[in-house]
């Protein structure tokens, strides 16, 4: 998240509020991070701007 917060300038509320940070949680459709209703953040942007932390193997 942290590299967004200069192109999502609202995102910064998350970097200083733990507790709002830890309340995110997905849309019922699944496709954007919701924490209040001043504040979510869409799936195509994490997408097109976010960037891979730790790829993991999946078991087939």
């Amino acid at each position: 998240m942290s590299l967004m917060f200069p192109k999502y300038p609202q995102l910064i509320e998350l970097q200083k509020n733990r507790k709002l940070f830890e309340s995110g949680h997905l849309d019922p459709g699944g496709y954007s991070v919701i924490w209040n209703d001043e504040l979510d953040f869409d799936a195509t942007s994490i997408y097109e701007d976010g960037k891979v932390a730790r790829k993991e193997e999946t078991s087939k």
